[in-house]
């Protein structure tokens, strides 16, 4: 009973690590995505800033306003705040803080998950300790006569 015992929590405990493990790979792959579209987010950013800093030069050293040259200006920024739009950083913002809230709240479960059965695990160790290595119903063991 005792080696059936310890079979079952080392089953127990196996099957918990491999679902810790499985979940703990499903968050990672949730985070590396995550950083990807920040990366892609903080490019487009990266470029539309370039282009308005272009834009803000060449207003500042225009003497002269034609048209052309307003023109192409309106629509150099016409791009960059497209850029800037097509990076949708506020709903980015949202979502990457979202999927932070719900990493942090599975880490906390997953944290008090490991607590509980590592408990149970030691509660049943020492339960396996405390247990005689005889079978008391034995007549040569018998505990009364």
């Amino acid at each position: 009973k005792s080696a059936e015992t310890a079979q079952l929590v080392e089953y127990k405990t196996k099957k918990t690590s491999e679902e810790d493990a499985q979940l703990a790979s499903e968050a990672l792959r949730e985070a590396n995505k995550a950083q990807s579209s920040s990366l892609e987010a903080t490019q487009k950013v990266e470029q539309a800033k370039r282009e308005l800093e272009e834009i803000a030069q060449i207003l500042s050293s225009i003497e002269e306003q034609d048209s052309s040259s307003m023109d192409d200006l309106e629509r150099r920024f016409d791009a960059a705040q497209q850029k800037y739009d097509e990076a949708d950083l506020e709903a980015r913002l949202k979502e990457l803080e979202e999927a932070k809230q719900r990493q942090l709240l599975r880490k906390t479960e997953l944290k008090n998950e490991h607590e509980l059965v590592k408990e149970e695990v030691d509660t049943i160790t020492d339960i396996i300790g405390q247990l005689p290595n005889f079978c008391p119903n034995a007549r040569e063991h018998m505990l009364e006569n």
